[in-house]
């Protein structure tokens, strides 16, 4: 069956399904290994491995295996790292997964760790990272997979469509991603790599470059040799874009294939404050750049050819207002009502406005160059 086809009878959902059934009290839709084709797995199998993170998540997991239904047959490998759940996750799984090898590994509560422990496992080219209530097609995986293989990158990044708890599709302030598709207009894929992609990375911090990793596709390989971070709370992709922005190949992609669910997390955040993050992941990007410059020439002199420095000025300014604003706001006054709290404010937008103005003037002109070239 050709792949046009393949997809098509997959997406209507042309599956047999054996009755289901019950485990510790939770109903377990038993999933037979059938196909649009009949028993062997999809004629067209892409080079990927999914990784399902979770931890208590039976609430969105029965909705998300389904949007899954059509692209589970369409990859290498499964692997479940689960954190410690008491809800009948593991136990769902199971039985959804009845009829096929999968990997169900445990770990400690640890977000990154988590996703780390997972991604260990995977032995495919690439790597998805599915997390519970965030849905992607078949297409979408299918797209950001030849974009990967036509431009060689490690990390494709695509836009999701943000969506409620309850599923309703949700205006949100735009990531990183979003702000790059609108500022140049991007129709076609477009590649970034090393000073280019660190001056992206730091210019919308603390917004990480990556946006959603499950709308994203990763080089196995890349994440293994080079894990999350897990020393930076909840902002491991934001911290990850720049520690590493130096060396890899970073693709966008402008369609939309996937959503992000914006839902209040049912266990505590407190284990992963950090004092000062966004301060924090900058000054570990600024030491990556400043051993880098050391070693390599070429760089010292495309830093200087771009301004590099100049945006840097412009981000450390973002950070010192942000700081005094922090400072005004812990005042017994309210802030509102502070006219130095005002000033502070409007001097951090316009610093970031200036941050904003010089890095898309670098990626006007890199785009209009060399939208993306395969390597």
């Amino acid at each position: 069956m050709a792949m046009g086809s393949c997809l098509a009878a997959c997406k209507k959902g042309k599956m047999r399904y054996l009755p289901a059934h019950v485990a510790n009290g939770v109903t377990v839709p038993t999933r037979a290994r059938w196909c649009c084709f009949g028993p062997a797995r999809c004629a067209t199998t892409l080079p990927i491995g999914i990784l399902f993170p979770t931890r208590d998540v039976m609430r969105f997991l029965p909705e998300h295996l389904e949007h899954a239904r059509s692209w589970l047959d369409h990859v290498e490998q499964i692997v479940i790292v689960d954190s410690e759940s008491e809800d009948g996750t593991v136990e769902y799984f199971r039985g959804f997964f009845a009829d096929r090898p999968v990997t169900i590994l445990s770990h400690p509560p640890g977000l990154y760790q988590s996703w780390n422990h997972g991604l260990a496992a995977l032995t495919t080219r690439y790597a998805y990272v599915s997390t519970i209530g965030d849905h992607i097609t078949l297409e979408g995986l299918s797209h950001l997979c030849d974009v990967a293989e036509r431009h060689h990158a490690d990390a494709v990044v695509s836009p999701p469509q943000f969506i409620t708890e309850n599923g309703a599709k949700q205006q949100g302030n735009l990531w990183p991603v979003h702000s790059i598709i609108e500022a140049l207009g991007i129709k076609e894929p477009f590649c970034m790599e090393g000073l280019l992609t660190f001056a992206v990375a730091l210019s919308y911090l603390p917004f990480a470059l990556l946006g959603s990793s499950a709308s994203n596709l990763y080089r196995t390989t890349t994440l293994q040799q080079r894990p999350f971070e897990s020393c930076f709370g909840m902002n491991g992709d934001g911290a990850w874009s720049i520690a590493n922005a130096l060396a890899v190949r970073i693709a966008i992609t402008p369609r939309c294939f996937s959503t992000f669910r914006k839902h209040r997390k049912h266990y505590s955040l407190e284990p992963y404050a950090v004092a000062d993050l966004d301060q924090k992941i900058m000054a570990m990007g600024l030491q990556v750049l400043e051993r880098a410059l050391a070693n390599e020439p070429k760089w010292r002199e495309e830093a200087a050819a771009i301004g590099l420095n100049q945006l840097i000025e412009a981000k450390r300014a973002v950070q010192r207002w942000r700081l005094a604003v922090m400072e005004y706001r812990g005042w017994l006054w309210p802030w509102i009502l502070n006219p130095l709290a005002w000033h502070a404010r409007h001097q951090r937008v316009a610093a970031q406005a200036r941050c904003t103005a010089r890095v898309n003037e670098i990626l006007r002109s890199h785009y209009m160059q060399a939208p993306c070239s395969p390597v």
